[in-house]
């Protein structure tokens, strides 16, 4: 499992544990979408573009990158699991070790 998949599946578990919220194939799918995404648009508005301003980033979000993440979020996920989705995610991407988010940066240039 790449850490994408691996950042997926902690989402995944976290929104299921926050409440009535069922998880998938597709689900995973779609939060690695989220993640991509998330990760190229914070790359083409920020100036500078190193892997420390996406690690600072996630490890604590500012809110210009909350409402990249909102938007991402409300593009790709159905009206009921929105709130989950972000609540996980803000929840799990602190928790990321930097060697995690290096491989995940890694992943998503090499697509």
């Amino acid at each position: 499992m790449n850490s994408l998949e691996a950042l997926a599946q902690k989402i995944s578990d976290k929104a299921t544990e926050e409440g009535e919220y069922g998880i998938d194939p597709v689900t995973i799918g779609i939060i690695i979408t989220i993640m991509t995404n998330l990760v190229k648009l914070w790359w083409a508005c920020k100036f500078d573009k190193s892997k420390e301003s996406i690690r600072s980033e996630l490890h604590n979000p500012s809110w210009i990158f909350k409402l990249l993440l909102r938007r991402e979020i409300r593009k790709q996920a159905d009206r009921q699991s929105r709130t989950s989705l972000y609540g996980a995610f803000i929840d799990v991407a602190p928790t990321l070790t930097d060697e995690e988010i290096d491989d995940i940066i890694k992943q998503i240039g090499d697509q």
